[in-house]
């Protein structure tokens, strides 16, 4: 089909040179160190020294994308004079997702060219991954229609297994009880958890040390992926040892060829350091 516009925004975490490869845009967003504020624009996970400033106690925060932000964006993309897909952060995770649809369907009431929003229901370089995907099959498509149809019924094939090494930054933002924290915590208890079908980071089991949480993980996708797949990628915050642990242990048991990628500041400021997560196609969820 014609030229189309597929966009993010940078929950997605995808290397730069992914997202030259394939054209997907990225629209900024903001996170807080102590107080001051970042953009996912000039800073990284590197430069801001996140994840080094959260062991030493730092706060951290993220904020929503607001409508004029959203707006100005898509104009910008509109130029060009071709159709949007923009494939947005879950909406079980974040409300921009629902903001960025609001603002579209504004825009499309004056514009020849639409802008076509779909929940994706993933997150980090589960996001980016179904993007790559949309790509790939819009090369052949032969309308817009037939790309949104795919992307929508591919969408919960995307899995993302994750496990934390503290669970005090989950506790912090509120997705697991302090009081549980602590205690898993004090036993070395890891969490396993999984993105499920509404979009929502849920625990699917918990293992005693490190490595049996990584080993599960890997387990999962050995026993979920599909066949067919090619894309694998391995995000992590400050933890590129284990990591490459994961990596050896995929390719080693599959065809895959992982990219290892850092785990950015949106998702990292809530997860914390010590985060693994693997996104992969598979038969389901």
């Amino acid at each position: 089909m014609e030229k189309l516009i597929i966009t993010m925004e940078a929950t997605c975490d995808m290397p730069s040179y992914i997202l030259d490869k394939y054209d997907l845009r990225v629209i900024d967003m903001e996170f807080m160190i102590d107080g001051e504020v970042k953009s996912t624009k000039t800073d990284t996970v590197v430069s801001s020294q996140l994840y080094s400033k959260m062991k030493k106690g730092s706060k951290t925060s993220t904020s929503q994308i607001n409508s004029e932000l959203y707006e100005e964006f898509f104009l910008t993309q509109l130029q060009e004079d071709c159709d949007i897909l923009h494939i947005a952060f879950s909406s079980g995770l974040s409300g921009t997702g629902a903001t960025a649809r609001e603002v579209a369907d504004r825009l499309n009431r004056n514009n020849e060219h639409k802008i076509y929003v779909v929940d994706s229901l993933c997150a980090c370089s589960g996001q980016g991954l179904l993007a790559m995907l949309a790509r790939d099959y819009s090369k052949d498509a032969s309308s817009m229609a037939e790309v949104v149809e795919y992307v929508e019924n591919t969408k919960l094939k995307i899995a993302h297994e994750f496990t934390v090494d503290n669970l005090k930054y989950l506790a912090n933002g509120g997705r697991v009880k302090g009081s549980t924290a602590f205690i898993g915590n004090l036993l070395s208890i890891k969490p396993v958890m999984h993105v499920d079908d509404i979009g929502h980071l849920v625990p699917v089991g918990k293992v005693i040390s490190r490595r049996k949480s990584l080993q599960a993980i890997v387990d999962s996708v050995l026993e979920h992926i599909d066949p067919s797949s090619s894309y694998c990628f391995i995000s992590h915050a400050d933890c590129v040892g284990d990591a490459n642990y994961v990596y050896d242990s995929i390719i080693s048991h599959t065809q895959l060829k992982p990219i290892i990628c850092d785990l950015g500041p949106v998702i990292g400021s809530h997860s914390g350091p010590g985060t693994i997560a693997i996104f992969y196609l598979a038969s389901s969820r």
